[in-house]
């Protein structure tokens, strides 16, 4: 992939199964894998938070990375229905935050926040 120049962070909160395994399609993940989820878009898992409280959710880190040569109206279309397709099972259990803003799981939603971060980051000149 060429250079990944705008990125967001992305967090999915979900109690039960194994929503890692769903989201990868492996049984095993380390920190720090990528997943191409289409030419210019790829996703990092960072790794589980841990919450300590009984009952909170599981949640995952995720970092969306997407190249200078794709629109960022592509890629976060690409990338909500990416997740959407993977999660759309465990509504209403589940919440997506997108650069600390929380959504629920629906495709024109979850396009909506990241097309919104992205464009911020771009405009930064933003590289995480």
């Amino acid at each position: 992939m060429k250079h990944l120049n705008s990125s967001v962070d992305l967090i999915v909160y979900t109690h039960g199964g194994r929503p890692l395994a769903e989201l990868t399609q492996r049984l095993r993940v380390a920190e720090g894998a990528t997943i191409d989820i289409a030419e210019h878009v790829r996703v990092t898992y960072l790794g589980p938070v841990l919450l300590l409280s009984p009952g909170a959710p599981g949640v995952l880190r995720f970092l969306l990375s997407v190249s200078q040569d794709v629109t960022v109206s592509v890629a976060a279309s690409v990338a909500a229905n990416w997740f959407y397709r993977k999660l759309r099972h465990r509504r209403p259990n589940v919440n997506i935050s997108v650069e600390k803003t929380v959504v629920e799981v629906e495709a024109g939603q979850i396009k909506r926040v990241i097309e919104e971060k992205l464009t911020m980051a771009k405009a930064r000149g933003h590289d995480k």
